[in-house]
């Protein structure tokens, strides 16, 4: 939704009963849970994450019946045809480095996650495949030097927004080039995370 006003407040219409209202915005921290009753108020602060400054998002137009490959900094995202449609329509393609969300069952590394999306010429979200993609990450050096866990004992996850949390994916990591490759059937939020459960294998 948009703000209601130039003060950042916003409504959300919601069921009678008691909620629990969280905040993030890229840039900052999750905020922890602010508990409110329906018709109530909820002041929530964010707090600003050190040394962070807005990516430049790399965008490229992709035909939806023929596929393609397109890069970032620090990832290669290979489509196959097909992948986006068969309509021989143009996508536009949107990779942006970005804060990690906080979920309580995994940490994401602060400096490697990767949000993906795509649109149509009308604006409308794509974010189902037709078949897998396949994406490889360059883990953030920095991010390896902080680990402490060793780079083989790294899992790979996709944000769920239903769930809010990370969920692991089978993964292949080459830790002589600090590279992360899997497979995909949808566009979200992609991170190496430590602490997550097991990831799916096969």
């Amino acid at each position: 939704g948009a703000p209601t006003d130039d003060d950042g407040r916003y409504t959300l219409n919601v069921d009678s009963g008691t909620w629990t209202v969280f905040a993030e915005a890229s840039g900052y921290q999750r905020s922890t849970g602010t508990s409110t009753a329906a018709g109530g108020t909820a002041n929530i602060s964010l707090t600003a994450v050190s040394g962070w400054s807005a990516p430049t998002p790399v965008m490229q137009g992709i035909t939806d019946s023929s596929g393609g490959q397109m890069s970032s900094a620090n990832m290669t995202l290979d489509l196959p045809e097909k992948a986006l449609g068969n309509n021989n329509a143009v996508i536009t393609v949107t990779i942006t480095t970005t804060t990690p969300r906080s979920a309580p069952n995994a940490a994401a590394l602060t400096r490697s996650t990767v949000s993906i999306s795509a649109s149509n010429s009308t604006g409308g979200s794509i974010t189902k495949l037709d078949n897998n993609a396949s994406l490889t990450l360059t883990l953030n050096a920095d991010d390896l030097t902080e680990l402490k866990i060793p780079e083989s004992s790294l899992q790979f996850a996709y944000f769920d927004d239903n769930t809010g949390q990370w969920e692991p994916m089978a993964a292949t990591i080459d830790t002589t080039n600090h590279k992360v490759t899997v497979k995909t059937n949808h566009f979200t939020d992609f991170s190496p995370i430590t602490g997550g459960p097991d990831a799916p294998t096969g």
